[in-house]
């Protein structure tokens, strides 16, 4: 198992890769029900990855990946669908109860943690045995789920199938280990997903595409309630950040906004006119991927913009009806190559808050520099470590205290510590910061 652990994540680093990330990008395309894999490091681009779902408008959702397999959320088939990373083959599926209309999925320590728009549940799957464990009742129609801290934050849209009328938003806060709730929080109407940023949680609500526009709500995780609210208008409905910057995807019209992490200062809206698309995105790099599904009947666009001065740097066209973007880290070193090297690379805590030892050992000389770089979800690194090598098997670890490059500290999330040498990398291990 830790042989399969470190060789999942392994890559090569070619000068330009190193700049632009070597990755793999994949695309979910709802109405065509497709998946499309980008190389960034080749460029080649494959809009029939993988077919996903098994009948005619399944509607598939959202996405995530864990240790070299993909899982799709197939909305009206109320499942989830498992798909080989690397080669797109499908691997079978994973099911819900009936009508339960699944939405979101997040993994955190070997269970998948789903959201039912319909049944008003989430849903704990333990991924070894591929059966529910439990579900928890939350609020109306539940949407996207994410961590903050030890606790699942599940975002309520509350709308009302039944009425056509959207309820007060909130947030119901889950304890994972038991499945309670433990709080709800109120939000703006139709809250779809969010992030721990700075100690702070913001939540993208879209409002009701109609009289009350979209805000999104910076919640204190103590006070539970909202110390901000900034109205951007609009359909906010995705959340990330990037070198300080939080960026805000809308639904419809698919757009961005760009805010300081710090002083919420706006420094990017759809009146900018930079970005055309914006549903969903992710980074890769330096750069930022995101989808634009236009009228979900034609074919949706991948567009990618330098994040520095938000130029437009190529795009290219991917499935229909497009809902999903995720970047993950690509191998490309042969398994043989790695085991001559790598005997272990590990850390203790995992999960951990603040403080881990990422520790490893190698079983040749190392003859170049030799460091440690830790990246986060969004492939962006935050820490560097530099290592001595020695002229023999080289046994060490680092303590990484959950800050980034300049001292301050991460937010509670996954990250990816990888061992490089000279441009070499050649292991990586996935950390689970839990605050």
């Amino acid at each position: 198992m830790k042989r399969d652990m470190i060789i999942g994540f392994v890559f090569l680093l070619t000068v330009i890769s190193s700049v632009l990330g070597a990755d793999d990008i994949y695309f979910l395309n709802s109405m065509s029900q497709t998946l499309s894999h980008y190389d960034t490091q080749t460029s080649e681009l494959d809009n029939s990855f993988c077919e996903l779902g098994l009948t005619t408008g399944s509607a598939p959702n959202k996405m995530t990946e864990n240790d070299g397999i993909l899982y799709a959320v197939i909305t009206y088939e109320n499942s989830i669908q498992k798909i080989n990373a690397d080669t797109g083959e499908s691997l079978g599926y994973i099911y819900l109860e009936n009508s339960s209309t699944p939405n979101d999925i997040l993994i955190v320590d070997g269970f998948a943690y789903i959201t039912g728009n319909n049944s008003y549940k989430l849903y704990k799957v333990n991924l070894n045995t591929e059966e529910v464990v439990t579900d928890v009742e939350v609020g109306t129609a539940p949407e996207g789920v994410f961590l903050v801290g030890t606790e699942l934050w599940v975002a309520n849209a509350g709308y009302d199938i039944g009425s056509g009328v959207y309820e007060p938003g909130s947030v119901s806060v889950v304890n994972p280990e038991n499945m309670e709730v433990v709080r709800t929080v109120s939000t703006g109407i139709n809250p779809r997903n969010g992030m721990l940023i700075n100690d702070m949680v913001h939540v993208a609500c879209s409002g009701d595409f109609g009289s009350n526009p979209g805000r999104v709500d910076i919640i204190d995780p103590d006070e539970m309630e909202a110390e901000t609210v900034l109205e951007l208008g609009g359909t906010p409905s995705s959340v990330g950040l990037f070198d300080g910057r939080v960026y805000i995807g809308h639904n419809y019209p698919s757009n961005m906004h760009v805010y300081d992490a710090e002083s919420y200062d706006v420094l990017a809206s759809p009146e900018n006119g930079y970005f055309a698309g914006g549903t969903e995105f992710g980074f890769s790099g330096e750069l930022l991927y995101i989808i634009d599904p236009g009228d979900y009947v034609s074919p949706s666009w991948c567009r990618i913009y330098n994040t520095t001065d938000y130029s437009l740097v190529d795009e290219f066209s991917i499935g229909v009806g497009a809902t999903d973007v995720l970047v993950v880290p690509s191998g490309s070193s042969s398994d043989d190559d790695v085991v001559e090297i790598v005997n272990e690379f590990t850390n203790y805590p995992n999960p951990f808050n603040p403080t881990t030892t990422i520790s490893f050992s190698l079983t040749t000389e190392v003859t170049e520099s030799t460091e440690i770089e830790i990246y986060n979800g969004k492939g962006q690194m935050i820490k560097s470590f530099p290592i001595i090598s020695s002229p023999h098997s080289l046994i060490t670890s680092v303590t990484w205290n959950g800050s980034d490059q300049n001292n301050n500290p991460v937010s509670s999330g996954i990250y990816f510590a990888i061992l490089k040498s000279g441009d070499q990398q050649i292991a990586s291990h996935k950390m689970i910061l839990m605050k």
